[in-house]
This record gives structure tokens, sequence and C-alpha cells, in this order.
């Protein structure tokens, strides 16, 4: 993988995992967690999406690659704190 998807892989994961931990900690949220954090991580997911619309050829991707690489990254990161 080259460094500048690299480095926006490693970004988008640390974004994400920044909104799961503000989610986990939030002790207001009670048993709903689980779905608040798959919904947030989903829209965040989307937002990246569309902020990003148009400019995968920047980081040496296609629209539909850029695409599978936030979906994956999302899912990667709801299976690291939700057993579904």
């Amino acid at each position: 993988m080259n460094p500048i998807i690299s480095q926006f892989k490693q970004s988008l994961e640390d974004q994400l995992e920044m909104m799961a931990q503000k989610v986990l900690t939030d002790n207001a949220l009670g048993y709903m967690k689980g779905s608040i954090l798959i919904t947030t991580l989903n829209k965040c997911g989307e937002f990246a999406k569309e902020e990003f619309q148009g400019h995968a050829h920047q980081i040496g991707l296609t629209e539909t690659e850029l695409e599978q690489l936030i979906n994956e990254t999302v899912s990667k990161t709801i299976k690291k704190y939700v057993k579904l």
C-alpha cells in the first residue's frame, strides 16, 4: 500500500477510534451503547465517503477502492468493540 493510502487509512482508523471511545465512555447511554456505537461509526464512514468523493485519485485510489477502504475500516472498528 502506498504511503498516502496508508496515512489516510491510519487517520480514518484514529478518528473512528476516537469516536468509539467517546460513545463507550458516555455513561448516560447505558444499554444502548452498542447500537449507538454502530450507528455513529457508520455515519462517520458515510461522512468520510461524502467528504472525499471526487478526490480518491489524489491518494491513489479509484472511487470504488476508496469506498471499500472506508467500509472495511468502519467494519473493523465496529467488530473491535461490538460482538455481533
